[in-house]
């Protein structure tokens, strides 16, 4: 449930989309996630399984948005999240680029590179 790495000195959890984060047995809501933000503990969310009109400002709050591929080939969610990636000056932003269910193996690498197209006309950046 709970992924930690340290990447430049700096602990990173992912906080599953409906799950409260676990800490020690006790569940952290998103308020004691900004506080965990203020001591130097940066939270990596998926913000796009909340409701459309909130996407853009869940952005914000958290220090690395996570934004999935996945059953979503409409270009608009990719645009709302790197909206809120680029305003709030965020130095990473997690993308689940070219998921794929049941075809794992068959897939091409034409398909991977549209998938990569289009995130990039959306504003995100790879590399």
């Amino acid at each position: 449930m709970l992924m930690t790495e340290n990447i430049q000195d700096r602990n990173f959890f992912e906080i599953p989309s409906n799950e409260l984060l676990q800490i020690n047995g006790g569940g952290i809501s998103l308020k004691e996630g900004l506080i965990l933000a203020g001591i130097g503990v940066a939270i990596r969310y998926q913000v796009t399984y909340n409701k459309p009109f909130e996407v853009e400002r869940c952005g914000l709050f958290v220090e690395i948005p996570e934004n999935e591929s996945y059953g979503r080939p409409n270009i608009n969610n990719l645009k709302t999240v790197a909206a809120s990636v680029h305003l709030g000056r965020k130095k990473r932003y997690s993308f689940e680029c070219a998921c794929e269910s049941g075809n794992a193996y068959g897939q091409t690498f034409e398909n991977v590179f549209w998938w990569m197209k289009r995130s990039m006309m959306s504003g995100i950046k790879l590399g």
